[in-house]
């Protein structure tokens, strides 16, 4: 007849090769998923990794799905004569961009960065946080932006001892990437919307009092003076929406950080040239045709700017 202590050191004994197997699973399915998630060449885990490890384009443009779908590579560099890579994402707000910076730079100085800022994305509260799970993947191997990811929680470095986590909720995107293919020296990132706004009334915004984020401009600041110091030139542009929200906030912010790093600060989203239903896909986004001419727009100023400085 077993004893307590001896039920006891049974269960634990159980208990521990229980967790090891766990652990042994995690540590096999999390490698295996790391292996399929990097072959991808297709869809988002595809352009995200090609954008950190492998662009070398002389404009790089960052930002979330605005940027994505409000510039076309092409025209930019039919208009500069430089190569460009489109580096916008879905939700990929300000932070994932601060980590897109900082492993950019590591590999190597693009001339010029255009960097798409939604005019909200500075106050607590607002996107960016949960987000960051983009780039998981890329924590154990990129010692650049762990101390961006870790922003994510308080017990992220804790959840990444495990190999699956990363992968959470991307098995149907490592499925596609694996089984499909995309030239992304074609598209340069750039993914066109179609269609027509059905409501054409243009709201306007009501004043805010959120906080201020203090991480989020803590960024902006180190992508500004670093941007400074290598002597890239570095764009915050608020694109256009078909709105008029209250700037009261962010073009202070903005125009501040700009001034005291040489940089600049562009803002269409209030610019009533581009307050047109036929520009746009929905109230946030240019369509394909808006994009044409917002991005004619952006190359024609880039291109005034070089004139000017090598007169």
């Amino acid at each position: 007849m077993l004893t307590m202590e001896n039920k006891y050191i049974r269960f634990t004994a159980h208990a521990f090769i229980f967790i090891a197997l766990i652990f042994i699973l995690d540590q096999v399915l999390g490698k295996v998923l790391r292996h399929f998630y990097f072959k991808s060449e297709y869809g988002i885990t595809y352009q995200l990794t090609y954008s950190l490890d492998s662009t070398k384009a002389d404009v790089i443009i960052l930002g979330s799905s605005r940027a994505n779908h409000h510039y076309n590579p092409q025209i930019i560099e039919d208009g500069l004569h430089m190569r460009c890579s489109n580096t916008g994402m879905d939700a990929n707000f300000l932070l994932s961009c601060y980590a897109f910076y900082k492993s950019l730079v590591k590999r190597y100085t693009p001339p010029i960065i255009l960097f798409d800022i939604i005019p909200d994305e500075l106050f607590v509260g607002t996107w960016g946080y949960d987000e960051l799970d983009c780039l998981l993947p890329y924590y154990k191997n990129k010692p650049e932006i762990r101390d961006v990811v870790i922003l994510r929680s308080k017990f992220e470095k804790l959840k990444l001892i495990s190999e699956v986590y990363p992968f959470n909720s991307k098995l149907l995107a490592i499925v596609e990437g694996n089984i499909r293919t995309e030239d992304i020296n074609k598209s340069k990132g750039y993914r066109p919307l179609y269609g027509e706004l059905n409501d054409t009334t243009i709201k306007h915004g009501q004043s805010n009092g959120f906080e201020l984020d203090t991480n989020k401009i803590k960024a902006l600041n180190a992508i500004a003076s670093d941007c400074e110091k290598q002597n890239i030139m570095l764009v915050f542009i608020q694109s256009p929406s078909y709105s008029m929200p209250n700037q009261k906030t962010i073009i202070p912010i903005l125009n501040e950080i700009a001034i005291n790093h040489n940089a600049e600060f562009w803002n269409y989203v209030n610019d009533t040239l581009f307050l047109r239903p036929e520009y746009f896909k929905d109230e946030l986004h240019l369509n394909n045709l808006g994009a044409h001419e917002f991005t004619k727009t952006i190359t024609n100023r880039l291109s005034e700017r070089f004139i000017f400085e090598h007169k």
